[in-house]
């Protein structure tokens, strides 16, 4: 069987306004699939959940090489720090 091809996540419009900021993430294959590729997502940091809307995965289809998908901030009431 090919070897499975390597995954590069990139991200484009980070960082971002939580006024309505929308960034972009894009996952890319070293080698075209003849199969979908699945990309399960993880995310960390200091915002909490309910501050953003993510997928929580990317699905490649097969024969393509990268898909991507948006990023959207939720604007809260709260006053948080920028740094």
């Amino acid at each position: 069987p090919a070897p499975l091809p390597k995954v590069k996540l990139s991200a484009s419009g980070s960082p971002m306004s939580e006024n309505a900021g929308v960034a972009t993430l894009t996952a890319t294959l070293s080698a075209a699939s003849d199969k979908d590729v699945k990309v399960l997502l993880a995310y960390s940091g200091t915002a909490s959940s309910a501050e953003y809307a993510v997928p929580s995965e990317l699905m490649v289809p097969a024969g393509s090489t990268s898909v991507s998908a948006q990023i959207k901030a939720i604007n809260d009431e709260a006053d948080e720090p920028h740094g």
